[in-house]
């Protein structure tokens, strides 16, 4: 994909009223792109020391995985409103989930142009039906479960008793 057409994405994303208030998601998103030739090799430690330069002593990788998943929403966000109308997609694909050949990902971010369907900002689509026909059954067979160990593990022993005494 042309890298000036990239650009320009970004910039448009950053200049966004949806960006406006967002500082850190933005800056972020300008050091995943300008290690975007280079972003298989671009490792966490490196992220925080260009996002938190002061803070690195007390940043981890699990710092950047939570502003990655915040800046994934807000590219969502973006997309679904003033977004729509752009002719590339940007976004975060999920480095721990397996990618299209079944090896990790190791790309932090992905151009695409409009349409294509590789990688959603939102990540990948889940089937509601398919979902609810998995679900529906193991929820009654959990509510089954429970019901038949209560039964089976009721104490048959009275649990109170009344003594009365006749004079």
């Amino acid at each position: 994909m042309d890298p000036t057409a990239i650009r320009d994405q970004i910039d448009r994303i950053l200049r966004s009223q949806s960006f406006a208030s967002k500082s850190q998601l933005r800056r972020l998103l300008e050091i995943l792109f300008e290690h975007m030739d280079s972003q298989t090799t671009l490792k966490p430690d490196q992220v925080i020391k260009e996002l938190w330069p002061e803070e690195t002593r007390t940043k981890r990788s699990a710092d950047v995985a939570t502003e990655m998943n915040r800046l994934r929403h807000a590219l969502e966000s973006y997309y679904s409103s003033e977004g729509k109308p752009d002719p590339i997609v940007i976004c975060l694909p999920n480095r721990s989930a397996p990618g299209p050949d079944g090896m990790p990902e190791k790309r932090w971010i992905a151009a695409n142009p409009r349409g294509n369907d590789e990688y959603h900002p939102s990540g990948p689509q889940v089937n509601s039906r398919r979902v609810l026909k998995i679900a529906a059954p193991l929820a009654a067979l959990v509510t089954l479960s429970i019901i038949a160990f209560r039964m089976l593990s009721a104490d048959s022993q009275p649990r109170a008793a009344r003594l009365t005494v006749r004079l």
